[in-house]
């Protein structure tokens, strides 16, 4: 990334990145707001039911994503946090 350069970037879908499996339908969705500022609440947050594997190559992947909503926490294990258009949650 240099000032005043461009790169064409194709689109690929963001679950590309996880190995969701038989698990792509069981998820929570909640409404809530950006994690800096200016914090806007226009966010569906998307919270997988069981924690997936990811590798360090996966996560360092999505920190080059453009325009991507995704909020990281590292504790004892890594919870990725990204909102999936066109998906529905199971509640």
């Amino acid at each position: 990334r240099q000032p005043n350069t461009s790169v064409k970037l194709v689109p690929f879908p963001g679950e590309a990145l996880l190995d969701i499996g038989k698990d792509r339908g069981r998820f929570y969705r909640y409404e809530g707001s950006l994690t800096t500022p200016p914090c806007t609440e226009n966010v569906v947050w998307t919270v997988m039911a069981k924690v997936l594997p990811v590798h360090p190559q996966q996560v360092g992947m999505l920190m080059f994503v453009p325009n991507a909503n995704i909020a990281i926490t590292f504790l004892l294990h890594v919870t990725i946090f990204m909102s999936i258009i066109n998906s529905t949650a199971l509640i």
